[in-house]
């Protein structure tokens, strides 16, 4: 087993970086009590993250990726099943453990948005392996959109719309396709693009018949005929917890707030302060800008490098992996995500 020196080295120093800012400057610049408890309990979640981030170099270095990809599509495909098999027969304990609030599927998480994240990301895994038979394929790539569609997620939908867009390019990349058909495919989304509005317009009917089966589809049908209002209102209320977000960072934008202090000055803000719903803003909170950019940039050279082999799709698989946590980690706080870590480590080795 080997262990990757650098980012155990960058670790070590994070953690030294953290505790000092969480215990002996932010209680002094903000006049506050040491937090210990909510240190503590942020600091552990940060080093089982990192520690999942090691479990994915392993894997990749082990070669056991492959593995690990057919096993999470086949969870993803029996938890999918089951949950909507459990929205048409309804198991009162099962049924309200998979749909938040009854209309709403979750599988067997707490939040739809993170399942749809889930369920993307075995989507485009199941686009890029080719061991399916072709109807195979279509089958497993039509129950992950439904399940998809089903969770009412408006992240999960605008990722697969940014996820689709990239996989068109890394096929033009890899060269399996040519230019003809990437300006094909340029020249079909413009034309979406345009006639989108006149016709959601036209569509309001067919949407509301489809919401009598669906009901998570009229939140995503808001988010293409009313974008703003999609964010802000229906029980999303991100631009609240943004403005949150941005005030603590403009208090302490070189270091942070660092960890178990979020809340409590969140609290001096926002009556009922709550997590950035965005992994960004969140870590440029907590760690401060200068480090956070750091990440970001490692985050862009692991999505952007390109693969030894051209032909290596399982590359291309984990690249768009990291790309769909990083596009809805605009609405999602995924700091803590343990299966976001792993796909870094995975990609890192």
């Amino acid at each position: 087993m080997k262990i990757p020196i650098f980012p155990v080295v960058l670790f070590g120093g994070m953690v030294a970086l953290l505790l000092i800012n969480a215990v002996f400057i932010v209680p002094v610049n903000f006049n506050m009590p040491v937090q210990y408890f909510d240190v503590i309990s942020d600091f552990s979640k940060f080093v089982v993250v990192f520690l999942y981030f090691i479990i994915g170099y392993q894997i990749e270095r082990l070669d056991w990726t492959g593995k690990l990809f057919r096993s999470f599509i086949l969870g993803a495909v029996i938890i999918g099943i089951i949950g909507l098999l459990v929205s048409w027969i309804w198991i009162p304990l099962l049924s309200d453990r998979m749909w938040y609030a009854g209309i709403r599927l979750n599988g067997w998480m707490n939040d739809p948005n993170y399942y749809a994240v889930v369920q993307c990301i075995a989507l485009v895994t199941v686009l890029r392996i080719e061991e399916f038979k072709r109807l195979r394929k279509l089958l497993l790539i039509a129950l992950l959109l439904l399940t998809i569609i089903s969770s009412g997620s408006k992240t999960g939908f605008l990722t697969i719309a940014a996820v689709m867009m990239f996989f068109v390019w890394h096929e033009w990349l890899d060269q399996r396709l040519g230019m003809k058909h990437l300006l094909s495919f340029t020249f079909l989304l413009l034309i979406g693009l345009i006639l989108t509005p006149p016709f959601l317009q036209n569509m309001s009917e067919v949407f509301d018949f489809i919401g009598q089966y669906i009901p998570s589809v009229q939140r995503i049908e808001l988010l293409l005929s009313n974008f703003s209002s999609a964010i802000s209102e229906d029980g999303s209320g991100r631009t609240e917890v943004w403005d949150l977000a941005v005030q603590l960072i403009k208090s302490s934008p070189l270091i942070g707030v660092s960890v178990g202090n979020y809340y409590h000055l969140g609290k001096r803000l926002h009556p009922d302060p709550n997590v950035a719903h965005n992994t960004f803003l969140q870590l440029f909170a907590e760690w401060g800008i200068p480090i956070t950019c750091l990440l970001l940039i490692f985050l862009i050279f692991l999505i952007l490098r390109k693969p030894k082999k051209s032909t290596d799709k399982r590359a291309r698989a984990i690249q768009q992996a990291l790309l769909i946590f990083s596009v809805s980690s605009m609405s999602v706080s995924f700091n803590n995500s343990r299966l976001f870590w792993l796909i870094i480590g995975i990609a890192s080795a």
